[in-house]
């Protein structure tokens, strides 16, 4: 998920409430065993109709992006016929520390040089499992890079997230079950 300025100071201590979300959400894997033991549970709730228990997300996890990036470390967890973005590692420069968003797989990280782009969002594909790919969006008129970042099944819904402002935070929810 990736959020724009609607009309609020970034340096406000409600900094991320005044954000307008685009959103690209991929649907949670259940790797369990099916459960025919119990009775199928009504729609609307939080149970797994597959296994029957809860899967466990961490709280939303939301950061800030501050004009000083210099890169973003995308890790992806790579599977037989498609992959996993499993977080960012957003790098400044010397004077602020890297900020980590979601689950770092270290050796496994493809970096997009910020250095002279101004990114404004991204494409993302969004399927079984959470975000399987993303390609950047850099600021020439909303130029989509040729390069994916990942790789998507044929079953994944590409969606476009790009705010009209200046791109500000990231949110997400990460699955530990």
């Amino acid at each position: 998920m990736i959020g724009a300025p609607l009309t609020t100071s970034p340096e406000s201590n409600s900094r991320l409430d005044g954000l307008l979300w685009e959103r690209a959400v991929g649907k949670v894997q259940c790797d369990r065993p099916y459960n025919f033991s119990t009775t199928p549970v009504p729609l609307g709730n939080d149970i797994c109709k597959r296994c029957r228990g809860v899967h466990n997300l961490l709280p939303p996890q939301m950061i800030t992006i501050s004009g000083q990036l210099l890169e973003i470390d995308v890790s992806v967890l790579a599977e037989d016929e498609h992959s996993f973005i499993t977080g960012f590692k957003l790098v400044y420069g010397e004077k602020m520390s890297s900020i980590n968003f979601g689950y770092q797989v270290p050796q496994k990280q493809i970096k997009i040089d910020l250095r002279g782009h101004q990114l404004r969002g991204f494409e993302a594909f969004a399927g079984e499992g959470g975000i399987q790919a993303i390609r950047p969006i850099f600021d020439q008129k909303y130029e989509i890079s040729h390069s994916m970042i990942g790789k998507p099944n044929t079953t994944c819904q590409a969606v476009l997230l790009a705010p009209d402002g200046e791109l500000k935070a990231f949110a997400g929810d990460f699955d530990v079950s």
